[in-house]
């Protein structure tokens, strides 16, 4: 089940969502039904859950105490909070292919909307949280007392302003116990007919590639196969 947050601003159920992949991970959620959720401390953004550029403010007025304690916190969020991050954009996104395939590597785009990708978990033996990050501009000498007392869905769900390109929504769940056997993540069983509206080729699919994956989409999933759309971005460098 998925709950939009009460501290969190929500898009509207009609807004455009995409999640960029590349086609080794689009292949296991059409093979397998579930979406993958990752563990904060396991993002490639290290700046995940990590407020550094908060930390000047809080020592120059002297309060170590209190700025190590604000460290354990989040430090403990980022090992236990379990994330699956999406764009709310109108159109695809150049920037955000090349953030999420590390270049000019294959992938794809899932293309949805915000209500449809609430609905699309039919059942999870977790409570997964949805809202919009909320991107910050810290204001020095004020930056601390503002981050310290927000709740721990705002501070799963903030972000430095530097990110304020990806205009991301996250769903994101936090399993009872936080000793998880170490798992980095969570899969959640979802519905493919819900979640997926079309799915996008990366702008650096060969055209020879686009042949073999409509060929592996057909045999995984042919009822999704129609839905297949090319990039309208066209990049070869």
């Amino acid at each position: 089940m998925v709950k939009k947050s009460k501290s969190l601003a929500q898009p509207s159920w009609n807004a455009t969502v995409w999640r960029y992949m590349g086609v080794d991970k689009f292949f296991d959620l059409i093979l397998n039904e579930h979406l993958v959720f990752n563990r904060a401390d396991n993002f490639t953004d290290k700046n995940e859950l990590l407020f550094d550029w908060i930390s000047l403010d809080q020592h120059a007025s002297g309060n170590e105490l209190k700025q190590t304690e604000f460290d354990q916190r989040c430090k403990s969020l980022k090992e236990s909070a379990f994330v699956s991050s999406w764009s709310a954009q109108k159109n695809e996104s150049f920037g955000l292919w090349k953030v999420y395939l590390g270049g000019n590597n294959p992938g794809v785009a899932i293309k949805t909307n915000y209500q449809d990708l609430i609905k699309s978990f039919p059942s999870s033996r977790f409570d997964i949280v949805s809202g919009r990050v909320r991107y910050h501009t810290p204001t020095r000498g004020k930056a601390f007392d503002y981050m310290v007392q927000l709740d721990d869905e705002q501070l799963i769900g903030t972000k430095y302003a530097g990110y304020s390109y990806e205009h991301e929504v996250r769903l994101f769940l936090i399993p009872p116990s936080t000793n998880f056997g170490g798992q980095k993540i969570v899969q959640i069983p979802v519905s493919l007919d819900s979640l997926i509206h079309e799915i996008w080729l990366s702008p650096w699919i060969a055209s020879w590639f686009q042949s073999t994956f409509n060929e592996i989409v057909d045999r995984l999933r042919p009822s999704i196969l129609e839905r297949i759309r090319p990039s309208r971005l066209n990049d070869n460098g």
